[in-house]
């Protein structure tokens, strides 16, 4: 069963995400995907690293041609964004990693599937249209 979900205006920023999954999302989910590893450096690297980048407005500029096309791996995609790979989409959409597949191939960005996707490599590349796929893989070792 799909679902199709609009864009919600109240979303600006990373923080904004955090505060409607831990409305949207039950709690264990919402501490799975706000949990780190140790002490949560990557994470908090990561949150600053988006609260870096800000707009600067151009007033009175032509901006009707603007291109933020680029090239990843030999495709021509949307611009310089993607999905990046994590686990267990499925825990937040009941179409999981398929519904991110989708969003990907609709606006013609990369997707990164991670090795704990909740969806096979297969059916999500097959949601594809063009647009580039990665696979993250985790090497397990006997100890």
């Amino acid at each position: 069963m799909s679902r199709h979900y609009s864009r919600d205006p109240s979303i600006l920023s990373i923080v904004d995400i955090v505060e409607q999954g831990s409305i949207r999302v039950p709690k264990v989910y919402n501490d799975y995907f706000n949990g780190g590893a140790d002490a949560m450096i990557t994470s908090r690297d990561n949150v600053d690293a988006f609260t870096r980048y800000k707009l600067r407005p151009r007033v009175l500029r032509d901006v009707s041609n603007a291109d933020l096309t680029t090239n990843i791996f030999g495709n021509k995609v949307a611009g310089p964004i993607g999905f990046a790979p994590a686990a267990a989409h499925r825990l937040a959409h009941p179409d999981g990693e398929l519904a991110t597949s989708r969003a990907a191939a609709a606006n013609n960005i990369p997707m990164g599937l991670s090795s704990w996707a909740s969806e096979s490599l297969e059916d999500v590349a097959a949601q594809g249209k063009g647009n580039p796929y990665m696979m993250q893989v985790t090497f397990f070792k006997d100890l």
